[in-house]
């Protein structure tokens, strides 16, 4: 936000990389440890992309 803030970029492109990261060892780990297999098979994350305008204050 405050390189959008500063003009320094004018976009960003966020895809949620905390879940991104995150979910694939959760899903790996519920596997090994307990056998439990996923419920879905495909897991989407948001695409964002922020401008200036649409960035929070």
């Amino acid at each position: 936000r405050e390189m959008l803030r500063d003009g320094i970029i004018s976009a960003t492109v966020s895809q949620q990389p905390d879940v991104q990261g995150a979910l694939p060892l959760q899903i790996l780990y519920d596997l090994l440890v307990f056998g439990t297999a996923p419920q879905k098979d495909a897991f989407f994350t948001s695409l964002d992309i922020h401008i200036l305008q649409n960035a929070q204050k």
